[in-house]
């Protein structure tokens, strides 16, 4: 048995597999398994990209020099600060 023999045989056990998983009742059940769970990792991925492309703009409008009103507007939605003459009221 020369080389392009056993190219030959390599191909004839990779069909072999082929089938057999997908022949398997569980095969194709774990095919679509995990085509599911990369979908919904990729859904999780953009998500993620999406908060980052928003932290992003944020530490750049943050850069220097500093925008007092952004550094305060960011202040007031993420660490919840209030001005001394302010009120806060907070309903549930």
């Amino acid at each position: 048995m020369g080389p392009l023999g056993l190219v030959y045989a390599s191909a004839v056990i990779a069909v072999a597999i082929a089938v057999a998983s997908m022949i398997d009742a569980r095969g194709l059940s774990r095919l679509r398994l995990l085509q599911a769970n990369s979908a919904r990792q990729q859904a999780a991925n953009e998500t993620v990209r999406a908060q980052n492309a928003i932290l992003l703009r944020t530490i750049q409008a943050l850069g220097e020099p500093v925008d007092k009103t952004v550094l305060e507007r960011t202040a007031r939605e993420q660490l919840g600060f209030i001005k001394p003459d302010e009120l806060v009221f907070k309903f549930e």
